[in-house]
């Protein structure tokens, strides 16, 4: 699919008619006729062309990922990434040690909130998950029970152990979150086993 030309609203496909095979006329829809979609994030592992000629097929080079795929897969630029991951650091520092509570209120939730949301804008950094996990191991303690950002950080911290189940320190860090942040929380306990 691309945008329309002329028109930011509707996206176009080309698509093939069951009836020839053929390309048939461009399909196109706008928000309100969208009903669902699967993304396919495909890996290119080898690229072949066909020569007529001697009736074989020829191995050419697979091309380089583009600087663009790259900084959306691996989760921005390294200078964003950088920044975010000092500011959690910052935060994990910041918060009030186990049976503190010297945040104004509402503080805990912000700084929980900030810390979600930098873990999902960068998912697959790392260096961020593990900070921002230290984080809220330090924060959720002082979230009040009714806040939401404390439900919205154990599903952050249980989507970052599954998505870097094979990098110890990422499991160690969200382990550490969860278990000193849902000792005495039966709210979270729930959220957290149904996140897996």
């Amino acid at each position: 699919y691309r945008e329309a030309y002329g028109e930011t609203a509707s996206l176009v496909a080309k698509t093939r008619s069951q009836l020839y095979g053929g390309v048939a006329p461009l399909m196109d829809f706008r928000e309100d006729g969208f009903r669902g979609a699967v993304v396919l994030d495909p890996v290119l592992v080898r690229v072949l062309k066909y020569e007529s000629q001697p009736n074989m097929m020829l191995d050419l080079q697979v091309p380089a990922l583009s600087a663009e795929y790259r900084r959306v897969a691996e989760g921005g630029s390294d200078a964003e990434a950088d920044i975010a991951t000092r500011a959690c650091t910052a935060l994990s520092e910041l918060a009030p040690a186990p049976g503190e509570m010297w945040l104004r209120p509402g503080g805990a939730e912000a700084a929980c909130a900030f810390c979600v949301r930098l873990m999902s804008q960068q998912l697959a950094n790392r260096s961020l998950q593990v900070a921002a996990c230290r984080a809220l191991a330090s924060l959720l303690p002082a979230v009040p029970v009714d806040a939401s950002e404390g439900q919205a950080a154990v599903e952050l911290l249980a989507a970052a152990m599954r998505r870097h189940s094979q990098c110890p320190d990422v499991l160690e860090a969200a382990c550490w979150a969860l278990a000193g942040s849902m000792a005495m929380r039966q709210d979270l306990q729930a959220v957290a086993s149904s996140n897996g």
